[in-house]
């Protein structure tokens, strides 16, 4: 396996370093990963002679980022809705890479109803060879798809349906009468009577129908590494099934390249060439699965020829028996407890920091929940290492996706500030987590919520922590959003949170208010807004906390950052939720869509080039409102009482409002603005303008 890297800080003065890049081929086996330390008494490289047990490579192709699909049944993808219409044409194509037989028929693309006239799929058999079933009856192509990268394409257009391969024509047949069933599109296996059957092993880069049915296209940038769920640029929500029951080689959003370690079996090692006493260790993984066997290790190190439970060597990190939580082992010391629920795939991508000294430990997950210990490892005294198991043989192996791994010798990283440029340089590079995954106080996030379909009984949105408590239970509990009363609960899809009516809204369990300031970043279906907020909040609606006027749209999920964040953390947030589905800039009118937010300190910046006419009352009465940005309002008629009682505001920034007419009492009672932008334009283009009490 080939590997690059820039220069990193102190690069000299690594022990051991390895990083997944994207030379090597879709699912090679790795038997060597190249140590990349250019210090003169560097280790061995990673080593694994016995191909069973070796990890095997996902990298991109082509550059591109793609939906991994194991063969593993129980792992496919699935839309919300049919795809392909009952009795009309379709041309349908699947971009995908092959990765040849497996000995049973592969399916590609299903819309299967067990027992009706319509039961559809696309396969490749186990000869390889091209084909589809219909109603009933299989057709094959004479037409073999070899491995590799391939656009596979069929097309129905009367009673004609016509396979491709690459453009060229594989077969066709004549089908008259017969339609399609009207059930969920599924990608990689079709599905009879709660069975899922004859799944595909490869990649799926994208799924389309040229009559605009379907624009599934897992290489878009919005696609991010890891997603369980993405919204097509055609409306459908696509669900990643995961099912680790009988293997830890599950389906898998990739957008960059990783090394993948089984759970079962997979393990590398090599000989450091020098005695290790201590250290500070690097590594972005994600989880796999059940996160593979019991006391699994991710990296760890010992004595040659000994052990790593050892005095003499070092569990660095792991897993303790089957908990999700991350440990280190040290004997005599033995498990120490770093950080709680993060070996779990739930988390996604991570990046663990831990500096190992006699005396002194430091460990660190996403920059934040910090752990601190004061063992003795006097005896640690070490010359070997493994990744992924406890020996070669893959015993006590650990299911994750690798992506990078450094150990510093202690001595070259003797600060935080250091370890914050390593740390910075691995998160841009690889762009593992967010600000929100570090010290932000709550993401509030549909798509982890505990249930599907309106919140009724004792069902709750569990509000999902992924800030500086990472995931911790207690604070999950103080978070939870509940709605006990019928008429005021929205509804869901799993994927977001639809408020249909004024009365919908969401409360904080038991009522409890929290005091959380910051910046909240709020992804709607009208617009994904940022404003700075303070003081107590018991409500929160679809822009919110809750206001005088509640607003109707799906929310795509509110997440409450440090006060501290930068203009950069706001719109990284911002590009999160809207990768998502979330409306990028305005959509719509904002009547009142702020009304009676005495909690909002500051707006942050938002494209309003497409808001609608009626501006009425937009930001009326957020009495604490101090500073309000350069808007492109310039469709809004009617401004009439927009900032009217924002007596805090004294900073108002030239807003176009040209077409304005109505201006009545639009800054009324702001007593703290004391100047005016001489260059503001307002109702510059329209008649009659009435600027009646306007200040």
């Amino acid at each position: 396996m080939s590997i690059n890297l820039s220069d990193l800080t102190s690069p000299n003065n690594q022990d051991a370093l390895a990083e997944i890049t994207s030379a090597a081929d879709f699912l090679d086996p790795i038997g060597k990963l190249e140590n990349l330390s250019r210090s003169p008494n560097k280790g061995s490289h990673a080593l694994q002679t016995v191909a069973l047990n070796q990890p095997k490579a996902l990298p991109l192709i082509d550059g591109d980022g793609y939906l991994y699909l194991s063969g593993v049944l129980g792992n496919y993808a699935e839309t919300d809705s049919p795809v392909l219409p009952n009795s009309d044409d379709f041309d349908v194509s699947v971009d995908l890479y092959y990765k040849g037989s497996t000995d049973t028929r592969q399916t590609l693309f299903s819309q299967y109803l067990g027992n009706s006239a319509g039961r559809f799929f696309i396969y490749i058999d186990q000869y390889d060879y091209l084909g589809i079933f219909w109603s009933g009856t299989f057709t094959l192509s004479s037409t073999k798809v070899p491995e590799g990268r391939h656009v596979i394409r069929v097309t129905k257009s009367g009673a004609t349906v016509t396979t491709y391969l690459n453009g060229i024509a594989a077969g066709n047949d004549t089908r008259l009468g017969a339609g399609i069933a009207q059930v969920n599109l599924r990608l990689g296996t079709w599905e009879t009577a709660g069975t899922l059957r004859e799944p595909f092993k490869g990649a799926i880069f994208s799924v389309t129908e040229a009559n605009g049915l379907l624009n599934c296209d897992f290489t878009a940038t919005s696609v991010r590494h890891n997603d369980k769920k993405l919204k097509c640029a055609t409306g459908q929500i696509v669900t990643i099934n995961q099912d680790s029951s009988s293997s830890n080689d599950v389906a898998t959003i990739i957008k960059k390249p990783v090394l993948r370690f089984d759970g079962a079996n997979s393990a590398l090692g090599g000989l450091f060439n020098q005695t290790i006493n201590s250290g500070y260790i690097f590594a972005s993984f994600s989880v796999l699965g059940d996160a593979g066997e019991g006391s699994s290790r991710l990296f760890s190190i010992n004595a040659t020829g000994g052990y790593d439970y050892l005095a003499t060597g070092m569990m660095v990190i792991a897993r303790r028996d089957s908990t999700s939580n991350i440990y280190s082992f040290y004997n005599p010391s033995s498990w120490t407890e770093r950080h709680v629920n993060l070996l779990d795939s739930v988390n996604g991508d991570i990046l663990q920091d831990f500096k190992f000294t006699n005396g002194s430990q430091i460990s660190r997950v996403n920059n934040a929940d910090l752990s601190t210990t004061t063992e003795a490892m006097s005896a640690l005294s070490s010359e070997e290492f493994k990744i992924g198991a406890f020996d070669l043989t893959g015993a006590n192996a650990i299911a994750i996706d690798l992506e990078f791994l450094a150990l510093f010798s202690a001595d070259s990283v003797p600060d935080e500030a250091t370890a914050s440029k390593i740390r910075n340089y691995i998160n841009s590079r690889n762009q593992i987590y967010l600000r929100h995954q570090t010290d932000g106080f709550y993401f509030f996030d549909p798509q982890k919520a505990t249930f599907t379909g309106n919140f009724t009984g004792a069902n709750t949105l569990d509000g999902y922590i992924t800030g500086s408590d990472l995931g911790d239970t207690d604070v999950r509990s103080n978070l939870t959003l509940v709605q006990a009363t019928q008429n005021d609960q929205p509804s869901t899809d799993g994927y977001t949170i639809t408020f249909n009516d004024s009365a919908e809204h969401l409360e904080f369990e038991n009522s409890a208010s929290q005091n959380l300031s910051g910046w909240q970043v709020v992804g709607s279906s009208l617009g994904t807004f940022a404003y700075l907020v303070q003081g107590a909040v018991t409500t929160l609606n679809l822009l919110g906390n809750a206001g005088g006027f509640p607003t109707l749209g799906e929310s795509y999920g509110i997440i409450l950052l440090p006060a501290s964040a930068t203009g950069r953390d706001i719109e990284q947030a911002r590009s999160f939720l809207i990768d998502r589905g979330a409306a990028d800039g305005v959509t719509g009118n904002l009547y009142a869509s702020w009304y009676i937010r005495p909690d909002i300190v500051e707006f942050h910046h938002i494209d309003t080039s497409q808001s609608g006419t009626n501006i009425q009352q937009t930001w009326q009465f957020c009495n604490n409102l101090v500073s309000f940005p350069a808007l492109d309002l310039s469709n809004g008629t009617s401004f009439a009482y927009a900032w009217e009682g924002c007596s805090s505001m004294q900073n108002f920034n030239a807003t176009r409002m040209d077409d304005g007419e109505n201006f009545t009492s639009t800054w009324k009672d702001c007593s703290a603005l004391t100047s005016f932008p001489a260059d503001a334009k307002l109702g510059t283009e329209a008649n009659n303008v009435s600027f009646s009490s306007a200040w």
